[in-house]
């Protein structure tokens, strides 16, 4: 059975980059790429990620322009932003003391009943009653 799985952009760099924990998101990408899973993000990760990878100094221009065309390419279920989910992501970073960013992932992982993996440490201990998964342990 396909499960739905919302990621965060602290996991997709990881696809273009050499960081800790590399293998598990790419092993992430590559279940869904194989119809395994079904990532999902909001469409806010696809300008997370490539102003990551941009300030990124072992990436040239053209490392860049693979990594944008791959966030496109793997099929990632991209949702929009609607009043109810930024009003919902506003109230949580508040809550949590979190960015709004942050909240969005975690908004749309609740909507979804979807577990959110991120490789963010500091957002996993902020959302102890939210459905999040460490990169790490994967």
């Amino acid at each position: 059975m396909n499960q739905r799985t919302v990621v965060d952009a602290s996991v997709a760099v990881k696809w273009f980059t050499r960081e800790q924990h590399r293998a598990q998101a790419v092993k992430l990408r590559d279940a869904h790429i194989a119809g395994e899973t079904t990532l999902t993000a909001p469409i806010l990760l696809v300008y997370e990620v490539t102003n990551a990878l941009r300030h990124n100094p072992s990436l040239n221009a053209d490392d860049l322009e693979e990594a944008v065309q791959a966030l496109y390419t793997i099929a990632i279920d991209y949702v929009p932003p609607t009043q109810e989910t930024m009003t919902q992501a506003a109230t949580t970073a508040k809550q949590l003391n979190i960015t709004v960013y942050d909240a969005c992932y975690l908004t749309l992982s609740r909507q979804l009943d979807a577990p959110l993996v991120t490789a963010d440490t500091r957002l996993a201990e902020r959302a102890p009653e939210h459905n999040v998964i460490r990169l790490a342990s994967l």
